[in-house]
Order: C-alpha cells, then sequence, then structure tokens
C-alpha cells in the first residue's frame, strides 16, 4: 500500500474497529465486547471505539493494518478468476471513504460495510449485473474479516489473556460453569469442585499461574476461527496442562458462546474411573440438550448402557448450541480409552480438546493420535505441545500473585532466579518456589 494521508489512514483504522468488534462478538460471543473494554483500560478513550482506535493507531499496529487490506485485496483476487480480472485495490482506501458519505449509516453497523463496498464496485464496474457484484461485495467483505482475523490473534487475543479477572471472580465464575447440581453424579461434582480448588486455590491462598497467554490465544484461535474439530495436547508431567486448560474453561464462561463440558479424568480426584466418566458425561450431555435422562438409569446403571446414552446425544448435534468438551487427563484413564467414540464427521459447532501425558506407551503426539483414530482422516485432528514457561511468564505469574509480590516482578535478578531454580521454567517447579514466596510476602 503506498503512503497514504493521515486522515486516510484514521478511515482504515475506523473500518479495523467496526471489523474487529463485530468479529470479536461473532467468534468469541456477547461477552468480548466488556472483556475486549477491560483488556483496553490502560488505553485513553471512554468508550470501547476510541480505545481500539489508540490501540490500532500505535506504530506497530497501523503497519499491521495496512497490510490487512492488502491481503484482503489478494484474498478476495484469489477466490475466482473474474475477480483476479477485476484487479479490485480497495486497499487505496481513499475511494472507499468517500462512498461512505453517501450513506447515512455507521461503520458499527455489519451491513454498513458491505454497501458500502457494493457502492465502490457499482461505480468502478457499471457495466456488470447487481447480483455479480452484490455477491463480489460480500465475497471482498468476508476476505477482509478473514484478513484481521490474524491481526485480531496477534495483536489482541494475547492481551485480552493478559488481563484475566481476580482469582476469586474466576474461582466462583468457574464453580458454578464446571459443578452444576445434576442427578447421579454429586460424588463427581464435589471431587471436580475439589480438585480445581487444587489448581485454582482460593481467596487469599492463591496458585501460582501465569505466563501462558501464547498459548491461551492459540486455544482460542482454533476454537473459535480454525475448521479443525479435535485437538490433542500433549507434555510431560507436571508441564501445567490442567492449570492451562482450567484457566481457559473459565474464560469462555465470561465470552459466553460456548457450552463448555469439562470432565477431568483424575487418579487424584478418583474420576478416572470408566463408569464415572460416562455417566458425568451423560448428565452434561443430557444439560446440553435440555433433556432429562431416562428414568431408567440409576447407580447401579452398567457402563454401556451409559456410553449408548452418550452416543446417542452426539449423533444429534448438528443444529445444537456450539459445544466444546474438554477432556483432562486421558493417560489416567484406568483399563478403557476412547478410540472410535468421538464421531468422525462433526458438524461446526461442536469441538473436543483431550489432553494427556507423554508417557512410555504413548511417547509421541502420533502415538495418541493413532490411540484416539484422530489419524484416519486429514483435518480432523491437531496437536499441540506445551512447553516450558518463559523468564517474562515468570514476571506474570509474579503480578498476578498479589500486591506483595509485584515489586519481584521487576526485579530482573529475582527472576532470573526463579527461572534457573525452577530448571529453566518448569511450571511445577515454580509453582513451588513462588508458594513460598507468597508464604513468606511478610
Amino acid at each position: 500500500m503506498p503512503d497514504l494521508p493521515e486522515s486516510i489512514l484514521q478511515f482504515g483504522v475506523q473500518i479495523g474497529v467496526a471489523v474487529l468488534k463485530h468479529q470479536a462478538e461473532k467468534h468469541l460471543g456477547e461477552g468480548a465486547l466488556e472483556i475486549l473494554a477491560e483488556t483496553l483500560a490502560d488505553i485513553a478513550g471512554t468508550s470501547l471505539n476510541e480505545k481500539l482506535q489508540g490501540f490500532l493507531t500505535d506504530e506497530r499496529q497501523l503497519r499491521k493494518v495496512r497490510q490487512v487490506f492488502q491481503r484482503a485485496d489478494e484474498r478476495f483476487s484469489g477466490l475466482k478468476p473474474a475477480y483476479r480480472d477485476m484487479q479490485v485495490r480497495l486497499s487505496d482506501l481513499d475511494s472507499l471513504e468517500r462512498h461512505t458519505l453517501k450513506f447515512p449509516h455507521h461503520l458499527d453497523d455489519p451491513d454498513f460495510l458491505l454497501t458500502v463496498i457494493e457502492s465502490r464496485l457499482v461505480e468502478d464496474y457499471p457495466n456488470l449485473s447487481p447480483d455479480f457484484l452484490h455477491q463480489a461485495a460480500q465475497d471482498y467483505r468476508n476476505a477482509l474479516e478473514d484478513a484481521l482475523a490474524a491481526l485480531f490473534q496477534e495483536a489482541l487475543l494475547p492481551l485480552l489473556y493478559a488481563r484475566l479477572s481476580r482469582l476469586s471472580e474466576r474461582v466462583d465464575a468457574i464453580y458454578t460453569f464446571l459443578s452444576r447440581p445434576q442427578p447421579y453424579v454429586a460424588t463427581f461434582n464435589a471431587a471436580i469442585r475439589n480438585f480445581l480448588t487444587l489448581y485454582l486455590g482460593k481467596p487469599g491462598a492463591p496458585v501460582p499461574f501465569g505466563g501462558r497467554e501464547a498459548e491461551l490465544a492459540d486455544l482460542q484461535y482454533w476454537l473459535d476461527f480454525e475448521p479443525t474439530p479435535y485437538r490433542l495436547l500433549t507434555a510431560p508431567a507436571g508441564r501445567g496442562k490442567t492449570a492451562l486448560l482450567i484457566h481457559w474453561v473459565a474464560l469462555l464462561e465470561r465470552f459466553r458462546k460456548w457450552q463448555v463440558i469439562f470432565l477431568p479424568i483424575s487418579i487424584r480426584a478418583g474420576t478416572n474411573l470408566e463408569t464415572v466418566f460416562y455417566r458425568a458425561l451423560a448428565a452434561r450431555l443430557s444439560e446440553h440438550f435440555n433433556e432429562p435422562l431416562p428414568g431408567r438409569v440409576d447407580h447401579n446403571t452398567p457402563v454401556e448402557v451409559w456410553k449408548d446414552l452418550c452416543a446417542d446425544f452426539l449423533q444429534r448435534l448438528s443444529g445444537s448450541p456450539p459445544l466444546l468438551i474438554v477432556l483432562d487427563g486421558l493417560d489416567e484413564a484406568a483399563g478403557w480409552e476412547l478410540r472410535l467414540f468421538l464421531p468422525l464427521d462433526p458438524p461446526p459447532s461442536f469441538k473436543v480438546l483431550v489432553s494427556a501425558r507423554l508417557t512410555a506407551t504413548h511417547p509421541t503426539p502420533e502415538d495418541w493420535l493413532s490411540a484416539l483414530e484422530w489419524d484416519r482422516f486429514e483435518g480432523l485432528a491437531e496437536s499441540m505441545a506445551l512447553g516450558p514457561i518463559s523468564t517474562e511468564g515468570v514476571a506474570d505469574i509474579l503480578r498476578r500473585m498479589d500486591m506483595q509480590l509485584d515489586a519481584l516482578a521487576d526485579r530482573g535478578e529475582i527472576v532470573d532466579a526463579l527461572y534457573t531454580l525452577s530448571e529453566q521454567g518448569d511450571p511445577l517447579l515454580l509453582n513451588l518456589l513462588v508458594s513460598d514466596l507468597w508464604k513468606d510476602r511478610e
């Protein structure tokens, strides 16, 4: 894109703001704008629009905004040979701005941008049919949204996750979200509550967590933007898989788009038995479909009956609200496996994330994908490895713990010492070291 006047660049920023807000609500849920406002709290402005404009006019982001429109032109040209012949260059922006003055609307209206683009195309290509140009305008707007998705992932999502709510808010939300009272799973719910406390702590007694903004953003991007329905999260023991997933699931409640079924398969919590797992899954699925469990089931019902109930629900997912199932700790399953249980052709509104340790029998992610039969079809599943925490992540953990540990996050020698003592960012060792600091904070 050639150098453009400041006023034209600001117009591009306004388009970016409107599309990013639309994307946030579309992909993340109705709670996304509230969270974005919290994320950008330090940026000047009273409204979310002003804050987003301030964010995008930062020199680093402004360069990305300009690239977004170039990518949109390229994406649009590659959709159809006819589009390539048109040589559309809406990235010039000046004529697009002129067309906005024709219409008494606002860029925040999702249909307004479509109207403006179509007006520009009609002027430039008067000999083409109205139906063709209307479809071309829709395709260009979609290309622009796709191009902005990368900016959303790279620039906004990591910031968003850097603004996790205070501990007490997270704990209250996740207990309500994940421990709903249901028939036949009272013991399971009590076990989950204790399980969550081990990883989240409680007011006045936090458990260290932080340095995972990139991983949280990656999970969110997979959930809302990628077509792959299944994802496998692997790492050695103690790498922080469970803590990452619990904090992610707690945030999903705030977005209010996906319904989430979180099932830890844990020896420590006593939730690793096959009957316990399928009974809990059936209860959660019955809630998702707003259907009571059949009257014939009780605590003595054989596991095969519970599996059949789950399978029946899973065959009726098309058309149901968006559902994410998170199965944490498959490696601890006691004598059972999940082979060929989940649909091989799930609808776009259904996704599953499974976490597992790398073990002697499953030493690589590929071994786990094979055990799940997720390697049968291309595009069915992908894997994600969880690495150690960086020095920046160590500082982030200290900032999240308490006001009394904030100052340590800015002392490089303390951060470096913690990083070294934890064997270069091992989460389990960091947890122990930071917890000791917390106890001695006075």
